[in-house]
């Protein structure tokens, strides 16, 4: 599974996310959100993006909960 590296993100960056229960464990109902980088947060000494859904929603999720992809191909190897 190629993620992104945190390191390498930037704010206003769009980013392909699919949510960690999902990845790499041929669960049905996946999805490939796209989502954009709004800020950087520490959470218990760990450094985690938080992002804001696209298309209207105001839905902000972050690392913690799913995984970063930067081409559609790597997000649909991981849902499939």
């Amino acid at each position: 599974m190629r993620t992104i590296d945190i390191q390498t993100l930037n704010l206003g960056q769009k980013v392909l996310t699919v949510h960690r229960d999902y990845a790499n464990k041929n669960r049905v109902g996946g999805k490939v959100v796209q989502a954009k980088v709004l800020s950087f947060r520490n959470i218990s000494g760990d450094i985690h993006a938080e992002l804001q859904i696209v298309g209207g929603s105001k839905t902000i999720v972050t690392t913690e909960v799913y995984f970063l992809f930067k081409t559609s191909q790597d997000a649909i190897a991981a849902i499939s």
